[in-house]
């Protein structure tokens, strides 16, 4: 058992902050990323699999991958065009020492009252102070459609527009002014059309001013360009990728589509359609810098394991002492201190906002404070 293990939950932050070089900063997960799942070696096993790209299973994988789903949301989320692969990896916290692969899993959401739902991926990307988003992606295979005469069907179209929803209401903590809320994105892999008989490669939804309202004693100056933060609604987007529509697309080679050039068709195309074989796909992947050097390569694998190891080594070694000595001291304040309510709704907030969910927090917050279930409900209360 390491000194990790001893800690109070709310202390393990502060102690993880030696091993990620990034940002100094490394997920709560104990153990590093295995890099075998390079993508490289992800595509062998999809052909040595026989199975389709569009395979839930396979496709989740690859969406694992900061680096894959970097450049699959540059092309398409309009705040992120023009951002580099290296710099979406840096914005959203994926570094080199985990082989850059996105934190966390999939998330159900639900209560007694209301419906439950399983969000695939999401994830924040921090640009700018001004450029903030939650981004939920989901692949679709099935195709749904509204039919009045089958009650059990349902448009995918609501069902987006809703895991949007579930997202944005899931992003504040108690207390949190509504100006720290992020916009959403729910983005839709769709290996069947979206909307049957509508014939378009991207279909995307926003909230708008329904009018171009102008601003009191503003020169011509309208909500398209609002002059403070969310004065023009815009904090929800949907985007439905048609991957058959895409393949046409490509096919019919016009100059540009919608509001997408045939360029980024292409692209899309050899990232996710299923048309592609594995090696014009690797190809690919290794020309638009999805696939790294020194990283997504097999033969440079043990190294980069070795200097990981170093590296994480010198970073603990470090750091060590003086974060034992900051834990020591706080745990020995706590245990000759009177601790106060205030404390604790602190120290169980915290690890919400953390992601940790309730049941796991209450467990830790009575075994660091040595409280029963029905005193620490009496605090939160």
């Amino acid at each position: 058992m390491g000194i990790r293990d001893t800690m109070p939950a709310r202390h393990v932050d502060a102690f993880d902050k030696a091993k990620c070089s990034q940002n100094n900063q490394i997920s709560r997960r104990e153990e590093v990323t295995s890099l075998i799942n390079d993508l490289p070696e992800m595509l062998d096993q999809v052909e040595r699999s026989g199975k389709p790209f569009y395979y839930d299973e396979v496709l989740k994988d690859f969406l694992h991958d900061a680096r894959f789903t970097g450049f699959l949301l540059s092309r398409v989320v309009k705040e992120i065009k023009g951002v580099s692969i290296d710099k979406f990896c840096e914005y959203i916290g994926a570094c080199e020492e985990e082989a850059f692969k996105l934190k966390g899993g999939p998330t159900e959401f639900g209560t007694m009252d209301t419906k439950a739902i399983r969000l695939d991926f999401v994830l924040e990307f921090d640009g700018a102070l001004e450029n903030l988003l939650r981004i939920n992606i989901e692949p679709q295979v099935k195709q749904e459609t509204f039919d009045a005469d089958n009650l059990t069907s349902y448009s995918l179209v609501a069902r987006a527009v809703y895991y949007a929803c579930v997202t944005m209401a899931t992003e504040l903590q108690t207390k949190e002014q509504y100006h720290f809320i992020r916009k959403v994105y729910s983005i839709w892999i769709c290996y069947n059309r979206p909307i049957p008989d509508i014939r378009e490669p991207i279909i995307s939804y926003s909230v708008q001013p329904d009018e171009e309202y102008r601003y009191c004693n503003g020169a011509h100056e309208t909500l398209e360009t609002p002059r403070r933060k969310f004065d023009n609604g815009d904090l929800v987007s949907v985007i439905l990728l048609s991957i058959p529509d895409i393949e046409t697309a490509v096919k019919k080679e016009k100059d540009r589509i919608g509001g997408f050039t045939l360029k980024t068709l292409k692209e899309l195309k050899y990232l996710l359609s299923d048309e592609v074989d594995t090696e014009k796909r690797r190809e690919f992947m290794c020309k638009s810098g999805i696939i790294k050097k020194g990283v997504n390569d097999m033969s440079d694998l043990l190294d980069l394991e070795q200097r990981i190891t170093k590296r994480m080594k010198e970073d603990l070694d470090r750091n060590t002492e003086q974060v034992t000595q900051q834990v020591t001291q706080q745990v020995t304040k706590q245990v000759t201190q009177q601790v106060t309510k205030r404390d604790i709704i602190i120290s169980f907030n915290r690890l919400i906002k953390l992601g940790v969910t309730q049941k796991l927090a209450e467990e830790s917050i009575m075994e660091d404070y040595h409280l029963t279930l029905e005193q620490l409900s009496d605090i939160l209360a």
